[in-house]
């Protein structure tokens, strides 16, 4: 089995996506409502999205292609365009009226003034950056693993949060986004969205996506659901994928 998955990468896809929604089961599973869907650009390698007043920001990687983005809320449009010509772009958050992105493996988060997006100063951080957020008191980021990390306005490490599916580790954490006391959280190869209580780590929901990776036109697997960001203003969430053609807003239904 072993060898013949590795023949075979979509089938190993197929294992692991069947394994994964077994160890769901007992969990309370919801489908999310389609609102809007958004033309995306399909050369864009999505690694995070956050919402400002009228505003969805996006942070895209690869080396010589990262970005940071600007679009309209209301029209959907992309109005900017900031080339991250040094880096690998990664997650990106709003904290204290600035805006923060990721890097990969240069160890370096990117500090932007708003809405200039003007590049401001840089900090130092150890390990990989994958995703990132923030509530009102600290960023939160992800690095791949099952552990976020609370940090402060320095990026200095505050508290970290062990994240479990049941009493399995939920490794493979990528973008996220904190709204009030819950971590909604993108699994890298994952087509659900992962609800965390964000004192706890245990995973108390889970956002069936599926529907939306049907409505995606990705060209293949390998184009990852991955960038998630809530409007406050809108009451809506905002989802796309590494190179989808689309972007999509939509409503996850309330817990009873």
């Amino acid at each position: 089995m072993t060898s013949l998955l590795g023949d075979f990468p979509w089938l190993r896809w197929l294992y692991k996506s069947t394994i994964g929604r077994l160890k769901t089961i007992g969990i309370p599973k919801v489908s999310p409502i389609i609102i809007r869907i958004i033309r995306h650009d399909s050369k864009a390698f999505t690694q995070g999205l956050v919402c400002a007043p009228g505003v969805l920001y996006e942070g895209t990687g690869l080396e010589g292609f990262s970005s940071l983005r600007e679009y309209s809320l209301v029209t959907g449009e992309l109005d900017r365009i900031v080339e991250v010509k040094k880096f690998w772009g990664e997650g990106i958050a709003i904290f204290k009226g600035k805006l923060f992105q990721l890097t990969y493996k240069a160890r370096v988060a990117l500090i932007y003034s708003i809405p200039e997006l003007k590049k401001i100063g840089e900090l130092i951080y150890e390990g990989e950056g994958w995703g990132l957020t923030s509530n009102s008191q600290h960023l939160i980021m992800s690095n791949g693993s099952n552990t976020l990390y609370f940090r402060d306005e320095g990026f200095n490490v505050v508290r970290t949060l062990s994240v479990f599916l049941k009493n399995k580790e939920l490794r493979g954490i990528n973008d996220i986004q904190c709204v009030q006391d819950k971590i909604y959280a993108n699994i890298f190869y994952d087509t659900d969205i992962f609800e965390i209580n964000s004192e706890t780590g245990f995973v108390e929901r889970i956002i069936d996506c599926s529907s939306i990776i049907i409505h995606s036109k990705r060209k293949d697997f390998h184009e990852v659901l991955n960038g998630i960001a809530y409007s406050e203003e809108r009451g809506t969430f905002f989802l796309t994928g590494k190179k989808w053609p689309k972007l999509f807003e939509i409503k996850i239904p309330l817990r009873f």
